[in-house]
């Protein structure tokens, strides 16, 4: 009833029938297994396993099926039934282990809904899947890194990183969790890379003024691609300034670059002692001190102060030339 066309509503109503046979026992607490790999060559093997497993096998290809139903669901363009089919989602996830990873996928990817009452609730969801799974924050990091690391440049990018970046924040970490905190930080400094337009190559301490003035100015490739899409589009006129561009870049990234400092600042505790996590990005938290505006300056600053403070470490290297009065934070 759920595959055949009709109404969204009835389709909904049958695959909330079958998530609810699903999780009350249709399905082991366990993952189900395909017919080629289970022990079939064993001597022991008699034609009621053969039975069993045949109809595992089928089993585990009928509930793909109905992951194949959800997908297109969580993408309707009714909020109403997109919250829905996540709910549902959540339910399986949390019950039961079959098809982990694409259930997860598809929870994560909800995160960059462009209404943000369903990507609020796949926060939530989220979050509440912690509670009995705590030892799934390993991989909902991995699948939230391919989600806001993902190349490419629009709003409802920019809108999925800042609701995965705030759902990561309200992760509960304990001192056992200091390769999940420095997987977090790691995470944190690689999306402030990614806006500050860092690349892959790290920036000597000499060419850290020239590093900041790249801040400030969009480099040639910017200026062609942003002139060519005014040109399509009929628009006269030339790319903006440095200046203009950073305002841009400040009003969309702001609450952003601010979620990260504050996740980095909770997370901070409980990561691993060695400096070398934060000697390799902390020439970024000093761009950031003299590149974004005030507010988040001071909270970088802040953070600078606290690392130090905790390691026992002076980063005036760090510091580009030019800028001795940031030392005076320290």
């Amino acid at each position: 009833m759920a595959s055949k066309k009709g109404g969204r509503g009835e389709s909904l109503k049958a695959l909330r029938a079958i998530v609810d046979w699903w999780v009350g026992g249709g399905c082991p607490d366990r993952k189900l297994r395909y017919f080629r790999d289970q022990p079939v060559t064993s001597p022991d093997i008699t034609d009621a396993h053969l039975i069993v497993w045949h109809f595992e096998d089928w089993l585990k290809k009928y509930f793909f099926s109905i992951l194949q139903l959800l997908e297109p669901l969580s993408l309707d363009p009714l909020a109403y039934i997109r919250t829905q089919t996540m709910s549902l989602i959540f339910t399986l996830l949390k019950e039961k282990p079959e098809q982990e990873q694409n259930l997860l996928r598809l929870l994560v990817n909800k995160l960059g809904d462009s209404d943000k009452s369903v990507a609020s609730k796949a926060s939530f969801h989220v979050l509440q899947l912690l509670v009995p799974h705590p030892s799934m924050k390993g991989v909902i990091i991995r699948e939230m890194t391919s989600l806001v690391l993902k190349k490419q440049a629009d709003h409802t990018h920019t809108h999925a990183r800042y609701y995965g970046v705030i759902t990561l924040n309200q992760f509960t970490l304990a001192s056992g969790d200091k390769d999940i905190a420095a997987a977090l930080i790691s995470l944190y400094f690689q999306i402030f890379e990614d806006i500050l337009g860092k690349g892959e190559t790290e920036t000597p301490v000499e060419d850290a003024d020239e590093a900041d003035q790249a801040l400030r100015r969009p480099n040639a490739r910017d200026k062609a691609r942003q002139n060519e899409r005014m040109k399509k589009k009929g628009i006269k006129g030339k790319v903006p300034s440095g200046g203009e561009v950073f305002a841009e870049t400040e009003d969309s990234n702001a609450k952003l670059i601010a979620a990260l400092i504050t996740g980095i600042h909770r997370a901070l505790p409980f990561a691993k002692t060695d400096t070398a996590i934060f000697d390799k990005h902390m020439s970024t938290l000093f761009r950031i001190t003299h590149s974004a505006p005030f507010n988040i300056s001071i909270q970088a600053l802040v953070l600078i102060e606290k690392v130090s403070s905790a390691n026992k470490v002076r980063y005036d290297s760090c510091v580009p030339k030019g800028k001795p009065q940031l030392t005076a934070f320290l």
